[in-house]
Order: structure tokens, then C-alpha cells, then sequence
């Protein structure tokens, strides 16, 4: 479903993760020498690339994530342009729900509170994870069972159509995948 102003989300929702994007960012950037307790975040497969210059790249698709929110550039396809982009929203998403069902971010900030009130909308958050991915296949790097999917050889993954999900590959881009 469509917000007023054509995009799959309301104002608001756009401000929740957009902010989240933003500090989200900050975190990781604050914890690139020691980024171990932020590895519980990403999939298995990730953890052992999850420093120097690959976490810095990974830190980037927060800030593009910022960005396109901030310039309402979300397109039928989604709003990810590589498997980095796709963790780093759902990491989002995640944490923007968790803050706000938490009082973490505020209702009643000045701008914020000003943005038209869209009820149950500003705060669904199910309908982010399905309106704003193309498909969830990051997510399969987190399930055991699926574990070698990240291996363009491998026979589900061939099957599912995955692409970019071994951590060397998650920078690509989607449309040279």
C-alpha cells in the first residue's frame, strides 16, 4: 500500500528509519576497531570479513540507506542496491521498531511531531520488511540449514536464484549480479 505521498511508507516511518540509518552508522563507526560485539548482528558467513575495509564498506550502506530515505528514492524494487544494503535495512527496521516500542525515539520531537499522523502506519513496520525488499534471501545467511547458500555453486542457491551473498560479494551491485 501506498502513502499519499507515493511511497510504500508514511513520513514518519521514513523519519524512524531514517534517524536509525543515521545512528546505526555512527555505532558501527564508533566500533570499527573493535567491532566484535556488533558481530552478533550479522549472519555467520559475515563475521570473519567484518573489519577493516569490508566493514567499512558495510558502515557505507547505512549512510546510502540514510541518504536514499532522505531523498525518498525507493523505486518498485525496493530501496537496496546490493546484499550490504539489504542487512543494513533490516538491521534498520529492526532497531527503529525496537526504539520505538522501547520510547528510545520520540513521538513528540519538534519536526517529528509536526509530520502528518498516519495511525497504526507509522509504526508498521511488517509492511516495511515486505515493501521495501525485492526479496529476503540475506536472511537465509542466518538459518543453519541453509548454511554453503552463499556459494554460487551450491544447488538450492542456484534454484532460489540467489545471488551476492557470500560476504565478498555483498558491495556488488545488483543489477551487475
Amino acid at each position: 500500500m501506498l502513502a499519499p505521498n507515493g511511497l510504500p511508507m508514511t513520513p514518519r516511518m521514513a523519519y524512524w528509519l531514517w534517524s536509525t540509518a543515521i545512528s546505526m552508522a555512527d555505532i558501527w563507526r564508533d566500533n570499527t576497531k573493535d567491532p566484535e560485539p556488533l558481530h552478533e548482528l550479522l549472519p555467520p558467513i559475515a563475521r570473519a570479513a567484518a573489519h577493516g575495509p569490508w566493514l567499512d564498506r558495510f558502515i557505507d550502506c547505512f549512510d546510502a540507506i540514510a541518504g536514499k530515505l532522505a531523498a525518498a528514492e525507493i523505486d518498485t524494487d525496493g530501496i537496496a542496491s546490493c546484499t550490504g544494503e539489504e542487512m543494513a535495512l533490516h538491521l534498520v527496521i529492526d532497531l527503529a521498531e525496537a526504539h520505538l516500542a522501547d520510547g528510545i525515539l520520540d513521538v513528540d520531537l519538534p519536526g517529528v511531531a509536526e509530520l502528518p499522523d498516519h495511525g497504526p502506519r507509522d509504526e508498521d513496520f511488517e509492511s516495511m520488511r515486505t515493501e521495501l525488499f525485492k526479496d529476503n534471501d540475506v536472511l537465509m545467511l542466518f538459518d543453519p540449514l541453509m548454511d554453503g547458500i552463499e556459494d554460487p555453486e551450491d544447488e538450492i542457491g542456484q534454484l532460489e536464484r540467489v545471488v551476492n551473498l557470500h560476504p565478498n560479494d555483498w558491495f556488488t551491485p545488483f543489477s551487475s549480479g
